[in-house]
């Protein structure tokens, strides 16, 4: 366990922070925003963003994957294609397409 501190307001130990230079401590966050390529097998998420280019956008949201979303990943071998479950359709994607889509873990604030 890290040196506990307090701040002005707040309590946290070195270990959950980072040292940034010449800006003196700054916290890590934790984010819940991951791809899509590094989700498991049965987990359920939301898409929050797309990165790409204009083609492979295109392509995405013709698809479906918008942002807001809800995606069940039915198969995710770590090699491979990945089969998700996406507005009643399965679909196949490259683990390449896959690293582009950003998802949440709240299944609670996806549009259906």
């Amino acid at each position: 366990m890290g040196k506990t501190f307090w701040t002005r307001y707040f309590m946290f130990s070195i270990s959950e922070a980072t040292r940034v230079a010449g800006r003196g401590l700054k916290m890590k966050q934790k984010s819940q925003e991951l791809s899509l390529d590094r989700t498991g097998t049965g987990h359920r998420v939301c898409i929050k963003k797309l990165n790409g280019g204009r083609h492979f956008i295109s392509r995405a949201t013709g698809i479906g994957f918008t942002p807001g979303a809800l995606v069940v990943v039915l198969q995710n071998y770590k090699v491979g294609p990945l089969i998700v479950y996406l507005r009643d359709t399965q679909v196949a994607i490259g683990r390449g397409e896959a690293r582009k889509i950003i998802v949440g873990k709240e299944p609670t604030l996806c549009r259906i």
